[in-house]
């Protein structure tokens, strides 16, 4: 849209960049959601990991688990 009117970004994104990033996120994502609906370690050090308070990141788990229990039905 802004090449199209003219105008170049303020700050072009490296695209190679964010698709790397956003991968180690959705990876680091998807293995703390392994570890603590499997068990693998407690909400309270999911918490620390996240750096979240425990009240998020209950509620996040809560999420996942109803996720979980609706793909599995």
């Amino acid at each position: 849209r802004a090449d199209q009117l003219g105008h170049s970004e303020f700050a072009p994104l490296d695209n190679s960049k964010v698709i790397r990033d956003w991968r180690e996120n959705r990876r680091f994502e998807t293995l703390a959601r392994k570890a603590v609906l499997d068990e693998m370690i407690s909400i309270g050090k999911l918490s620390e990991l996240l750096g979240q308070n425990l009240v998020e990141t209950r509620a996040q788990v809560q999420v996942w688990r109803k996720e979980l229990s609706f793909a599995s039905a």
